[in-house]
């Protein structure tokens, strides 16, 4: 009878363990099959429950196989899943690496400063009254550096036609009268102690046309200097795209040039203006 009854048992413990492999729970379907009563060739149990009972075993080890084979290969299916992740991540990577690379904006800056330069030298010309900004600029060879009149001295307007220069250093003086006369102004300055007087002669229609003069000057060295920038613009694009298609490469060297042209058009736009402003005195 007792022998029976743990007969019931084990059928009753492989039919809860089948129905959970079944549904997938491998890890129940173990657990119930480490729970079945173990017999072996000393049990008082009889031949032929014995026999059944290994019969039930060999029914039940291909589940316990599965159940190891599915827990295998759904740690390998996820470590696949992260393999071929970390694969696609090498092949982006690869591609980004692969990807020209032009950074427009060093050339941008070189373009910007031309045309800064071009604004503070074109607001230093001046007719009419006398101003500071006039000659504040001009650059001055003092103790072996180039620095502007305005490092040297303060400019202040003495009266319409007289600007004048207060030296931090008298040593100065002859350095500033010979950069002013140098300078395209044509002016004459003398040095007084710790001074440099600057005479403005009444304007008069050479002196406008000597300013159109200088302002044309300044304009076209705002284009050389953008000119280069955007040569050394060019040679990067060509480097940057040099294995890449000619239709990227045309695509960027066009968008660049945009950039070039409206410098271009901003240059010849003060041109202009000044021109015009000038020109208003010429009588």
């Amino acid at each position: 009878m007792a022998t029976t009854t743990r007969l019931l048992q084990v059928r009753s413990l492989l039919a809860l363990t089948r129905a959970a492999e079944v549904r997938g729970c491998c890890a129940a379907a173990q657990a119930l099959a480490g729970s079945l009563p173990c017999w072996n060739a000393g049990s008082h149990a009889s031949s032929s429950v014995q026999q059944v009972h290994q019969q039930d075993l060999l029914l039940l080890s291909p589940f316990q196989g599965f159940a190891a084979h599915y827990a295998k290969g759904k740690g390998s299916k996820k470590g696949g899943k992260h393999k071929a992740v970390e694969e696609s991540e090498d092949e982006d990577a690869a591609a980004e690496a692969e990807e020209p690379e032009f950074d427009p904006v060093p050339y941008q800056r070189l373009m910007e400063q031309a045309l800064e330069h071009l604004q503070h030298e074109l607001a230093g010309v001046r007719t009419g009254r006398a101003q500071p900004g006039l000659i504040e600029n001009i650059l001055v060879d003092a103790h072996g550096e180039h620095m502007p009149v305005k490092a040297c001295g303060t400019v202040t307007v003495r009266n319409p036609q007289l600007l004048a220069v207060s030296l931090y250093d008298a040593e100065l003086g002859a350095a500033v009268v010979k950069a002013i006369r140098n300078s395209p102004l044509s002016l004459n300055p003398a040095h007084e102690g710790n001074e440099v007087l600057v005479q403005l002669p009444r304007q008069t229609k050479d002196n406008i046309e000597k300013m159109i003069k200088l302002v044309a000057v300044e304009a076209e060295g705002a284009h050389q200097s953008i000119r280069r920038a955007r040569q050394k613009g060019m040679d990067a694009i060509k480097k940057a795209f040099n294995a890449a298609s000619a239709d990227d490469k045309k695509r960027t060297e066009k968008e660049f040039q945009k950039l070039h042209d409206q410098f271009v058009a901003d240059i010849e736009r003060l041109n202009k203006l000044k021109d015009a402003e000038l020109r208003e005195h010429v009588h």
